[in-house]
């Protein structure tokens, strides 16, 4: 979820837990069903949001459209660009946009970005290893609205009997 430079979340879901990472304002909390534990770092006041080096900052590392922007950035003379099939990512029609290395030696067979076909907002990314069959990272999202999210999305407080920290 993004809300604005102040309203981050993210969840990271597996088959049996879930971690989020959720910025509001001056509080930043990660929190991880699997232990019941929470970190909670309150930012300095005057500022609203995390900078470098600060916890929330890897949420900018897990967003498909800085990851997407950031493959784009190294296109050079020794990338291929083409336009792959169609997908469907979060439930929305997209196309492919990918990024092959021209020369051999690369451990790095492709890299995909499915960009939606109305908003031209990428949605997912994928890293394709020439070693594995399955892609070696892949960012994307499950489900995407494109409009603000409710700040109930952001509000926070651990369950009873969790174990909080202050970072």
């Amino acid at each position: 979820w993004y809300g604005g430079q102040d309203q981050q979340r993210v969840a990271l879901l597996d088959s049996l837990g879930e971690s989020d990472i959720i910025h509001y304002g001056r509080n930043v909390w990660i929190w991880d069903s699997s232990d019941n534990s929470a970190t909670h770092w309150t930012l300095p006041a005057g500022k609203t949001h995390p900078a470098t080096g600060d916890p929330a900052s890897s949420l900018a590392a897990i967003d498909p459209q800085r990851a997407a922007a950031a493959a784009l950035a190294l296109i050079g003379k020794t990338t291929t660009v083409t336009v792959g099939n169609s997908a469907v990512v979060a439930g929305r029609r997209a196309y492919e946009l990918i990024l092959r290395p021209k020369g051999t030696g690369s451990l790095i067979a492709a890299v995909r970005i499915a960009v939606d076909g109305a908003t031209f907002v990428p949605l997912r990314v994928q890293v394709d290893s020439t070693a594995m069959t399955t892609p070696a990272f892949s960012v994307g999202f499950t489900s995407v609205t494109f409009g603000k999210p409710d700040p109930i999305e952001f509000a926070f407080t651990p369950p009873p009997g969790a174990t909080v920290t202050d970072g």
